[in-house]
């Protein structure tokens, strides 16, 4: 029998716009070209005022629309930036350098293993890399929104199981402590201005998805020998 039942479009509209606005904050929190780059900045700029009315990003949007365009004159400026961040230790941008030695390993595995249950690998980086959660959300949305589209209410369903679990036990718990780390040790206003936009939309989805993330707070010593540095993907 032919299934009649109409297609929930403002939930498939809803999904998808999670699935952008994810992804497309991924990709200015990558390297640097992308966050000056002039389509990726268009492709945030929409995603982001998609989900305005809810999550409210307008405030960052024009911080980010003003201090954008003064440097793609010089990108240098914002490669050293990300280097000093990011690449030399300032502020890691791995979910384990959050976690208490002990639960390093567990830690990576455990978000590997989410990766795995759904087919995908990350590429370049390693799996807790806040770019690779922010590419994994973006899957996890996209993939509701196709479930929706064909009407299949419990692959849907599992979805947005998987990104209650992922925000509340993985993406949910660091963000904000790196965020935080990030404001006080950037130089330029782009990446904290960012950062605040990751913590907007994650705590938006932890509370319609029904989670309550227990935030890190305290960040483990630097000098321990056992921190992950490399990138190798489990």
């Amino acid at each position: 029998m032919i299934d009649t039942l109409p297609v929930d479009m403002r939930a498939i509209e809803g999904a998808f716009a999670r699935a952008q606005l994810y992804g497309a904050l991924a990709s200015a929190l990558g390297e640097p070209k992308r966050t000056l780059d002039e389509a990726a900045v268009a492709s945030l700029e929409s995603a982001a005022s998609t989900v305005d009315d809810r999550v409210g990003l307008s405030a960052e949007v024009a911080g980010l629309q003003a201090a954008i365009p003064s440097l793609r004159a010089d990108p240098r400026i914002l490669d050293r930036e990300y280097a000093t961040l990011f690449l030399k230790g300032e502020v890691p941008p791995f979910e384990a350098s959050y976690a208490p030695g002990m639960r390093l390993t567990q830690e990576l595995a455990d978000v590997a293993g989410f990766f795995r249950a759904f087919g995908v690998k990350t590429r370049d980086e390693r799996p807790d890399h806040l770019v690779s959660e922010l590419e994994l959300m973006a899957f996890l949305c996209l993939k509701e929104a196709i479930a929706l589209g064909n009407r299949l209410s419990t692959e849907a369903d599992v979805c947005r199981q998987a990104q209650a679990a992922f925000l509340r036990d993985h993406l949910g718990r660091w963000v904000s402590i790196f965020a935080r780390g990030v404001s006080e040790r950037a130089s330029l206003p782009v990446y904290p201005l960012l950062l605040r936009m990751v913590e907007k939309t994650v705590a938006h989805d932890a509370s319609v998805l029904g989670v309550v993330p227990e935030a890190i707070v305290e960040v483990p010593s630097r000098d321990a020998d056992n921190l992950p540095r490399c990138g190798v993907v489990p």
